[in-house]
């Protein structure tokens, strides 16, 4: 799985690392797995940074969450879902 998107640049986001954060859609609030993503270079257009990560998985066909959070104060600046299916 590639996550790639932006975020918030503000002086928060430079000094403190990012958590990419996975969950099932039956999830008890802890997360199935936690990535560090990678903080790319300031994008000029939008004011925001660029953040990316992958991730080699063998999930369960189903309904998935993700956050990008701070993982200083679990700041939360992004959540999407994604869907695992059949081949």
């Amino acid at each position: 799985i590639n996550f790639r998107g932006l975020v918030p640049a503000d002086t928060d986001t430079a000094r403190y690392p990012l958590s990419l954060k996975i969950y099932t859609n039956q999830s008890s609030g802890q997360p199935l797995l936690r990535v560090l993503p990678t903080i790319g270079n300031r994008n000029t257009a939008t004011g925001k940074w660029v953040f990316s990560a992958s991730q080699r998985l063998h999930l369960r066909r189903g309904l998935y969450y993700f956050t990008v959070e701070r993982q200083s104060d679990e700041d939360l600046l992004f959540v999407g879902k994604f869907t695992v299916g059949a081949r």
